[in-house]
């Protein structure tokens, strides 16, 4: 029966990260913490109905108001712990988030001056070039285009690349975690004749359901990841040949070009370079941005969940404390 339970808190566990997601807005004072309309509520959402079903298990198993009240407690715990860690966690990413914002901010303020500065002293120096300037400037200008997007394009190719890495593990993990909950719960069926097979097996079905679709994912993403890669190797490849033809057209010109090309190039490639370096900067500081704001979201409404949960746990010890004579008809009519 303990490997049961264990099965059954695996479920439940999944069900509540659900209901953190679907129950996200749901808003509520004290007032309506404490009415039976709330009550009702609260008992229909999957963690209720996750809870009902582990105290009915519990007490079928122990026949005691004080191993289900023992339950009730163990998951309080376990959810003012979950609580305290995310806010711990929540904390510290804030905080990293924030100073990350404000990091950003300065690289682009710097950025932002030395291509403000340098494009200045290019325009000055612009005026002395010749007509042979004017076209490796363009050239040069066309390459660090080239170059910018390839750097950007390999930036996105090696995200895309670690996410599929990450999703791959992640559906790894979640086919062992099946696996195991399978196990256990066959074990289970096989051994406690007081089980109900057919619900049990049906559950079983439905595990393994969800096994095969997982793995079928896995297939998929693994091919959209193979196409991906070889179409990047091919762009990249005809790219670099273009980059070639311009060096060499570029390097034609630059036998006309005085000591004032020398150090445009100088102050063009700076420039390009602190381009880069802004809009990096604006983009990490964006993206910081958006990842601070889901994060705070996030917080605020696994925190809710988490409320109403307690609240349900009391509202359900109270009422199980009310009905210490008829215990098994308290959970029957629930």
């Amino acid at each position: 029966m303990a490997k049961l339970v264990i099965a059954l808190l695996l479920v439940l566990a999944v069900a509540n990260a659900a209901e953190s997601m679907s129950k996200a807005r749901l808003r509520s004072n004290s007032k309506e913490a404490n009415s039976e309309a709330h009550y009702q509520a609260l008992k229909t959402t999957p963690f209720g109905k996750n809870l009902f079903n582990m105290m009915s298990l519990k007490f079928k198993t122990s026949g005691q108001l004080d191993s289900v009240l023992s339950l009730l407690d163990e998951l309080n715990s376990n959810i003012a712990q979950q609580q305290a860690d995310d806010d711990a966690t929540f904390s510290a990413t804030s905080a990293a988030y924030t100073q990350t914002i404000d990091d950003e901010n300065a690289i682009i303020v710097d950025a932002q001056a030395n291509i403000d500065s340098w494009t200045q002293t290019i325009s000055d120096d612009t005026d002395a070039r010749a007509q042979a300037t004017a076209q490796r400037d363009s050239l040069v200008a066309e390459a660090d285009n080239i170059n910018d997007f390839l750097e950007q394009l390999a930036d996105t190719r090696a995200r895309e690349a670690a996410a599929y890495a990450q999703r791959q593990s992640d559906q790894a993990a979640i086919l062992a975690g099946l696996d195991e909950v399978i196990q256990l719960f066959s074990a289970e069926v096989d051994n406690d004749p007081n089980l109900d097979h057919d619900a049990a097996e049906a559950v079983l079905d439905l595990l393994n359901e969800i096994r095969a679709s997982v793995e079928a994912s896995m297939t998929e993403d693994s091919t959209a990841e193979n196409d991906a890669q070889v179409k990047y190797n091919n762009f990249v490849a005809d790219q670099t040949e273009r980059l070639a033809e311009i060096d060499s057209e570029v390097s034609d010109l630059e036998t006309q070009i005085d000591e004032l090309s020398e150090e445009i190039d100088t102050l063009t490639q700076g420039v390009s370079d602190e381009t880069v370096r802004r809009d990096n900067a604006f983009a990490l500081r964006d993206s910081t941005q958006s990842a601070l704001d889901a994060a705070t979201e996030t917080h605020n409404a696994n925190t809710q969940v988490r409320s109403s949960q307690t609240v349900l746990i009391g509202q359900v010890k109270t009422r199980l404390n009310s009905n210490a004579d008829d215990v098994q008809g308290f959970l029957n009519n629930a």
